[in-house]
């Protein structure tokens, strides 16, 4: 039995949803609480313990502080587990942040921890998302001044690219942000959502899937910090974590579920469905129990700075 921390959730509230305006059909809409998530339970594992991920929040980056305020909302909503009912359940915050602000991020982070008192603590880094802004957004001078910001002041970047629904592009511009940047402790999300609908057979042959492998061993050799999370996406994931294995390995390899997210996909158990699946995929690399209870229980401590 694994004592697991779950190192990639997102929480909504639905009395909330000025923060993040999710209204029916969006599949996120309605409550996805930390309640929900604990709900669901597997007699193979206990989940001791969470990181938060911001989840897309309504916000804008033109308009100052007051297009950013749903931004500290969001947080302010998540450490109130930790000041209540759930102390010490959520191990470290990863809030959005307006990264192509540059270096005037600080004025937001100063208001953060204004806001967040001495749950500021539980900030361990940041996140932008990159998978679904236009060319170039990544190579913005500015928004390279704001990643090494982070670096220099000991943050870590949770990482997101959509190279299946994005492009090849994305991966292709990841490369040249992290010659710039190499230094940051990058977590990356989900395996950069790869092509997973390919067909197994023949993979190895196939010149989307060379392609992908060549910048993973890029991106690998290019960011000595970095930590490659193993989250919930499908049970055909396996020649693309094989990739990811063989270079980050058990140290450097963290599980995750992507809660609410993988529900999207057709069960309220995905959760528990994802353990199964990453239990077969981790047999197959031949990942022994000691592996394993590193991937599960104690990778994010050094990953997230704990």
């Amino acid at each position: 039995m694994y004592n697991i921390v779950d190192s990639h959730i997102h929480l909504i509230d639905d009395s909330l949803k000025h923060i993040w305006r999710r209204e029916q059909p969006d599949v996120l809409a309605g409550n996805h609480r930390l309640e929900e998530y604990t709900s669901s339970s597997d007699s193979r594992y206990t989940v001791t313990g969470i990181v938060w991920i911001e989840a897309l929040c309504s916000h804008t980056l033109d308009n100052g502080m007051e297009g950013m305020k749903n931004g500290i909302e969001e947080c302010k909503y998540v450490s109130r587990y930790n000041d209540g009912e759930k102390p010490g359940y959520v191990k470290a915050m990863i809030p959005l942040i307006p990264l192509p602000w540059g270096t005037q991020i600080t004025e937001y982070v100063d208001v953060l921890k204004k806001e967040l008192g001495h749950q500021y603590k539980l900030v361990k880094g940041y996140r932008y998302l990159f998978q679904d802004k236009p060319p170039k957004t990544m190579l913005d001078p500015k928004v390279i001044e704001g990643l090494k910001w982070l670096d220099a002041n000991d943050y870590v970047f949770d990482y997101g690219i959509d190279v299946h629904n994005g492009g090849i592009w994305q991966f292709e511009e990841s490369v040249e942000l992290f010659r710039q940047v190499p230094n940051l402790k990058y977590i990356i999300n989900h395996l950069t959502k790869p092509h997973l609908e390919l067909e197994v057979e023949g993979i190895e042959e196939n010149e989307l899937f060379i392609k992908w492998k060549a910048l993973m061993t890029e991106m690998y050799n290019l960011t000595p910090n970095s930590y490659m999370k193993l989250s919930g996406i499908a049970d055909l994931t396996f020649p693309w974590f094989k990739v990811t294995y063989d270079l980050w390995g058990a140290e450097r390899t963290m599980w995750a579920s992507n809660w609410p997210v993988t529900n999207i996909y057709g069960a309220d158990e995905l959760s528990s469905q994802w353990f199964t699946v990453s239990e077969d995929l981790l047999d197959r690399v031949g990942a022994s129990k000691e592996d394993r209870r590193k991937i599960y229980e104690t990778n994010y401590i050094q990953g997230y700075n704990l």
